[in-house]
């Protein structure tokens, strides 16, 4: 808007200014053309006293008209003058107000272009944080899934009998040496679990230890020389202070 005010103001300044110019021209060719009927009076007068004098004639006086036409000449001619003087003194005006016009309308069109460009680094920063808030979100919404896939989904851990009270401990989401047991998590309840003899697990070394080893099962029948564990029902255990209280022994036969 204030571009638009600006080229405005600019055109009728350069319009006053011309009709201004074209004021001063008419009046210096006016000023020009009193000038030329004084001077050619003037020479007509001198012309006609110069014959007059060589033919011995008395020049014929005609003060008054004389005069009063070249009274009301001069008298043209000054206001003529002051006339052009005034409108050279507007020119002048214009001309200033035009360049300061000038002046506003190139500070105005720098501002604007900063502000333009000022805008769109804005823009471009809106639609980076933009698309970071949408890798925000994704990430988010990944992640929530993710949860609620964990939560009700199942979970392996591997564990090893308490040597004092039918207990699990030491519980790993990978085996290690030491694993005797192998509990899956309830889905949605990850702190409650069912659990059975791991199969991978050095059975003969938990046979040997049964006393200690098996106090979370309750063995139904023993070989005369057992060599193996075999599950029957799982037991259950529930996650207390990081170890898994037996809620259910587990059944097993040591064949």
């Amino acid at each position: 808007m204030q571009s638009k005010s600006t080229s405005n103001f600019t055109t009728t300044a350069l319009r006053l200014l011309q009709q201004a110019g074209a004021a001063v021209w008419r009046a210096t060719k006016l000023t020009g053309r009193w000038l030329e009927w004084l001077f050619v009076d003037r020479l007509m007068r001198i012309a006609v006293d110069s014959y007059d004098r060589r033919n011995g004639r008395q020049p014929v006086n005609t003060p008054h008209t004389t005069d009063d036409t070249t009274d009301k000449l001069r008298e043209k001619l000054k206001l003529a003058l002051t006339e052009r003087d005034e409108l050279a003194a507007r020119e002048h005006k214009w001309q200033q107000h035009a360049a300061d016009a000038e002046s506003k309308a190139t500070a105005l069109q720098q501002e604007c272009d900063r502000l333009a460009a000022s805008l769109g680094q804005t823009q471009n920063e809106n639609t980076a944080l933009r698309n970071e808030l949408a890798r925000l979100s994704s990430i988010e919404t990944d992640y929530n899934h993710l949860a609620t896939t964990a939560a009700s989904a199942s979970m392996l851990l591997y564990a090893e009998a308490d040597a004092s009270e039918p207990r699990l401990r030491k519980a790993t989401a990978q085996p290690v040496h030491s694993t005797q047991y192998v509990l899956t998590t309830l889905p949605g309840n990850p702190a409650e679990a069912t659990f059975r003899i791991y199969e991978k697990a050095d059975q003969a070394s938990i046979i040997a230890h049964r006393s200690v080893a098996l106090l979370a099962c309750d063995v139904r029948s023993i070989a005369a020389t057992p060599t193996h564990i075999v599950n029957i029902e799982p037991g259950k255990a529930s996650l207390e202070s990081g170890t898994w209280r037996v809620t259910k022994k587990a059944v097993i036969h040591l064949k």
